[in-house]
């Protein structure tokens, strides 16, 4: 598959899906094994122990709504950038989320994935 704005943002729609159904199966060709992955408290993952924590059940997606999505081209590589709203249950506990995300996508041998995500609080 090409890279192009519109396959980004049908990936991006899918990786938002799998993530509210908690759907490790579909994450795991959607997310590098490799890809640094920061969450808004600033705590790091790589995209195998993001996917691990979504599997244990660490935290779960309730909700999660995007606007405000542009997508910028450059070669074989996509960056994604949008708001992000959130509801999700973490260690038990209920958390609402705002917050500036970039995805950086990538071609790469086995298809299209993010290599890098990295979400940023923001006041709603």
């Amino acid at each position: 598959m090409t890279i192009t704005a519109d396959s980004v943002r049908t990936l991006e729609r899918t990786r938002i899906q799998a993530m509210l159904a908690n759907d490790v199966a579909c994450l795991r060709k959607l997310i590098s094994p490799q890809c640094s992955y920061v969450h808004t408290t600033g705590r790091l993952d790589t995209g195998e122990s993001y996917l691990a924590g979504l599997g244990d059940g660490l935290f779960r997606y309730e909700d999660l709504s995007v606007s405000d999505q542009s997508v910028t081209l450059q070669a074989a590589t996509a960056v994604v950038v949008y708001r992000l709203s959130a509801r999700i249950v973490i260690d038990a506990e209920p958390v609402v989320s705002e917050s500036r995300c970039t995805a950086v996508w990538a071609e790469r041998h086995d298809g299209i994935q993010v290599i890098a995500f990295q979400a940023t609080p923001v006041k709603p």
